[in-house]
C-alpha cells in the first residue's frame, strides 16, 4: 500500500533528543542539577519520551558523563520513557544496569561514514547489535533495543547510499535481535520523495517496528544545490541554521556551502565558529580542513587536518583531506602514505580507492592507478556499490578526460554531492564544456 493512501495512526511518539544530541555538540558542560531542571520542565510540558544521554567514555564526551545519574532521576517522572544512546556492547551493559527503558544503537548505512565515524563496517556494527541482544537477554532485562540506520538517505563522504543496502541493514538489524529499527536522515540529504519511497519499502520489511529520525538540517542537500547554483539562501536553511546556531556541524556544513559558492572569507568564519564550539573534535577540524581545501588554501587546510590527526592519528577524513592538499602542493611523496593508510583503515572502501588512484595517477604511477580501476571494477561486479565519482577522480588524474566525463555523467545521475563536482582535486576538468553541462544538469528546475 502506498503511504499516500495509507490510514495514518491516531497518534505518534515523538522522542526529544536535545539532552543528548544537543549537549554533546557544545563545549559547555551543563551541571547535572540543570539537566534535572530541564527534565522536570520537559515532563511538565507533556514530553513523554526523552533521550537523556549516552553511555560513552567520559574522556570523549564529558558533557554526558553523568548519564547514569540523569537516568536515575528521569525514571522517577511518571509516564516518562527514558532512552539512551550506546555506541557498543560496553555502553549497552551500562544502559542495562541503569534501568533505562530504551537503548539506541547507531549503525551507518554508508560504508565510508561508518569507518570514518566508528572504525567499523556496517556489518561489524550489526554483529555488535547481536552481542547487545545476548547481553540483554542474559541479564533478564526488558530494555528495548532500537537500531538507528544513519545516513540512510545519503552521506557527505560516500555520496549516494543504495536503498537496497539500507533495506538489507534493516533486515539484518531485526535478525540480530533489534526490537525496532529507525531510518535517519543524518546529514540532510532526504527530500519528501526519497522519504516516501524508502519508507514504503522499509515498511514491507519492518512493519510497525519502523521509526524515523529527522535532524534540524533536513533538506540541506537540496538547499545546497539551490544556494550553490542560484546564490539563494532559502528561509528554510537559515531557519535551520538559527535553530542549530550552537551546533558545530551546522556551521561546518554552512562553511562548505560558502566555500563552494566562492565566498572564501565567510566560509572561514563559519568553520572557525564550528571549531570554537567543539575545538577537539576530529570531525570538525577535518571538516574545517575540507572547507579550506575547497577554498584552495591548501596550507591552511593542512594545519586544520593536523589538528584533527593530533587528536586521532587514524581519523580517515583528516588523512584523505591532508593527502589531497599535499598532492596539490606538489608534496606527493607525503601524500601517498597518508591516503594508503586511509585505504587500509577503511578496509579498501571504494571512496578511498578512488582517491588513492587519483594520487597514483598524479604522481606518474600509471600502473597502480590502472590496478585501482580494476579493483573497483571487481567490486562492482560482485554487487558492491561503487560511487561513479571514484572513477571520475582516477580517469581525471590519468588525463583520460573522455572517460572521466562519461563517469561524471553517471555521477550526476546518481545524485553525487555538488562538492565532488567542484573539488579542486579535479579542477583539471573544470574549464571543459562537459563539466559545465553536468553542473547545469544539477540546477533545480521549476
Amino acid at each position: 500500500m502506498s503511504l499516500m493512501n495509507a490510514r495514518f495512526p491516531e497518534h505518534v511518539i515523538v522522542r526529544e533528543v536535545g539532552m543528548r544530541d544537543g549537549l554533546q555538540s557544545i563545549a559547555t558542560i551543563l551541571p547535572t542539577a540543570k539537566k534535572i531542571e530541564w527534565l522536570e520542565a520537559a515532563h511538565a510540558a507533556g514530553q513523554r519520551e526523552i533521550e537523556v544521554g549516552s553511555f560513552v567514555p567520559a574522556k570523549l564526551l564529558p558533557q554526558l558523563a553523568d548519564t547514569a545519574e540523569v537516568v536515575a532521576f528521569a525514571k522517577t517522572l511518571p509516564g516518562l520513557v527514558v532512552s539512551v544512546l550506546v555506541p557498543n556492547l560496553k555502553g549497552a551493559e551500562k544502559a542495562i544496569e541503569s534501568g533505562a527503558h530504551v537503548l539506541l544503537v547507531p549503525v551507518s548505512a554508508s560504508h565510508a561514514h561508518s569507518l570514518a565515524n566508528v572504525r567499523k563496517t556496517p556489518d561489524d556494527a550489526i554483529a555488535e547489535v547481536a552481542r547487545i541482544r545476548h547481553a540483554r537477554d542474559a541479564a533478564g532485562s526488558k530494555i528495548v533495543i532500537e537500531v538507528g540506520i544513519s545516513t540512510a538517505f545519503g552521506c557527505t563522504i560516500q555520496g549516494r547510499v543504495a536503498p537496497s543496502e539500507v533495506l538489507r541493514l534493516v533486515q539484518a538489524a531485526l535478525d540480530a535481535g533489534a526490537d525496532r529499527v529507525g531510518l535517519a536522515d543524518t546529514v540532510g540529504y532526504a527530500d519528501p520523495r526519497m522519504v516516501r519511497e524508502l519508507f514504503e519499502q522499509a515498511l514491507r520489511v519492518a512493519g510497525d517496528r519502523l521509526c524515523f529520525a529527522l535532524l534540524s538540517c533536513l533538506f540541506l542537500g537540496e538547499l545546497l544545490r539551490f544556494a550553490l547554483f542560484l546564490c539563494l539562501f532559502s528561509r528554510e536553511f537559515l531557519c535551520s541554521l538559527e535553530l542549530g546556531k550552537n551546533q558545530p556541524l551546522t556551521h561546518m556544513y554552512y562553511a562548505w556551502l560558502l566555500a563552494m559558492a566562492g565566498r572564501k572569507w565567510e566560509a572561514g568564519v563559519q568553520a572557525k565558529r564550528a571549531q570554537d564550539l567543539d575545538p577537539l573534535s576530529p570531525l570538525i577540524n577535518s571538516g574545517a580542513g575540507w572547507a579550506q581545501f575547497m577554498n584552495k588554501d591548501f596550507s591552511q587546510a593542512v594545519d586544520e587536518c593536523q589538528r584533527c590527526l593530533d587528536v586521532d592519528p587514524d581519523f580517515l577524513v583528516g588523512l584523505y583531506v591532508m593527502a589531497l592538499c599535499y598532492t596539490r602542493m606538489g608534496m606527493r611523496s607525503e601524500a601517498a602514505p597518508l591516503i594508503e593508510k586511509a585505504v587500509r583503515l577503511s578496509g579498501r572502501a571504494p571512496f578511498y580507492l578512488g582517491l588513492v588512484g587519483l594520487i597514483y595517477a598524479q604522481t606518474g604511477d600509471t600502473a597502480r592507478a590502472i590496478e585501482t580501476l580494476a579493483e573497483l571494477d571487481q567490486m562492482a561486479q560482485t554487487g558492491r556499490y561503487v560511487p561513479p565519482h571514484c572513477y571520475v577522480y582516477i580517469y581525471a588524474g590519468l588525463r583520460d578526460f573522455d572517460r572521466a566525463f562519461e563517469w561524471q555523467a553517471k555521477a550526476c545521475e546518481d545524485g553525487a554531492p555538488p562538492f565532488y563536482f567542484l573539488s579542486p582535486a579535479i579542477d583539471m576538468l573544470h574549464d571543459d564544456w562537459r563539466h559545465k553541462a553536468h553542473l547545469q544538469r544539477m540546477r533545480p528546475t521549476g
